[in-house]
């Protein structure tokens, strides 16, 4: 499930960024006036077939982050760190080395393995990257809306990114488990809003790609042609949907929150000595085990193995109850061995 949910994740970042047809379309205009190199020619629109598969997997992937993130962020954010290493090695070794796509390609994705496997097991150490990931969304948001023309320098951009990195990368650490049920929530919804974009033409999404690749100043993403005519979406007419997409997407990604709390605390409720090793990926509080002592008569040991619980659990008469009715025990009397 685990795999399946991250493979979804991969998937939804690589081909949410192939489904912006007119963002990537082969008939786009030279880039307008920017502070960033000139465009490649582009190349063709992508297939309809390319595009449907693309926004099913987005959804598919966004259903997955929406409802389960907080359970998989272990290898979502393998696959999340993956994903950033590799953007920002192509980037640098692509636009300032100039290396041709034969090699920029290879040592991306070799470098983005190796941060991936490094974000798996030093998983702690990623929480900050999800407050960057938040703050790159947020700024590409801001600088793509009718706002865009304060952020045409790079100060102003950078500017406002760089503390937003900072900011949110202290939050994301200091505060996990918000942070984690938060960004994957928004991540989640953002598939799933990818179709509602796909059919309204609201220009949101190819507005948010337009901020991304502003903020890197490139106008090439692997292979990939990024115009930045969409700077600016909610200005056109043509884009009067972009606010309820936007206010839609939040809407869901709220929705996604409660659900993910709910069924955290829910685990908590039902299956409190699980919860250490499959929900509660950032709890403090120390799991020890019911030993035989004629001084405390809520602990016992039963034939099933050492039974684990958290301080807490032993003076709340509900749980107690439980554990009597299920294991046929009584703990208001001392155990013997």
């Amino acid at each position: 499930m685990k795999i399946a949910a991250s493979a979804l994740a991969l998937a939804l970042l690589a081909q949410a960024t192939a489904h912006a047809a007119p963002l990537l379309d082969g008939g786009a205009a030279a880039a307008s006036a920017s502070p960033a190199p000139p465009a490649p020619s582009p190349d063709d629109g992508n297939p309809e077939w390319q595009t449907g598969v693309g926004i099913a997997v987005a959804v598919m992937a966004g259903l997955v982050l929406l409802v389960l993130g907080y359970r998989l962020f272990r290898p979502v954010m393998a696959v999340v760190v993956t994903v950033l290493f590799a953007i920002v090695t192509y980037f640098i070794v692509d636009g300032r080395i100039d290396s041709p796509n034969q090699v920029s390609i290879p040592v991306s994705i070799g470098v983005g393995l190796v941060g991936g496997v490094l974000a798996y097991i030093f998983w702690r150490l990623t929480l900050p990257f999800l407050g960057a990931l938040v703050a790159l969304l947020v700024t590409a948001i801001v600088i793509s809306s009718p706002a865009h023309s304060k952020f045409e320098d790079d100060g102003p951009i950078y500017g406002l990114f760089a503390p937003l990195v900072v900011a949110l990368g202290v939050v994301c650490f200091i505060f996990p488990r918000p942070s984690v049920i938060a960004s994957t929530s928004l991540v989640g919804a953002l598939g799933v809003f990818v179709l509602v974009d796909h059919y309204v033409e609201s220009g949101f999404m190819q507005g948010v790609f337009s901020g991304v690749a502003r903020i890197f100043q490139t106008h090439s993403f692997f292979g990939f042609y990024i115009s930045y005519d969409y700077l600016g979406w909610a200005q056109e007419d043509s884009h009067r949907n972009s606010y309820l997409v936007l206010g839609g997407w939040f809407a869901l990604a709220v929705v996604g929150m409660a659900l993910q709390q709910f069924l955290v605390a829910r685990n908590y409720h039902h299956d409190p000595d699980h919860g250490k090793q499959d929900v509660d990926l950032f709890a403090n509080r120390e799991q020890q085990p019911l030993m035989a002592n004629s001084h405390d008569p809520s602990s016992t040991t039963i034939n099933h193995g050492t039974f684990y619980r958290s301080d807490s659990l032993a003076t709340s008469a509900a749980n107690r109850q439980r554990i009597s009715e299920k294991y046929g025990i009584n703990l208001d009397k001392p155990q013997r061995l």
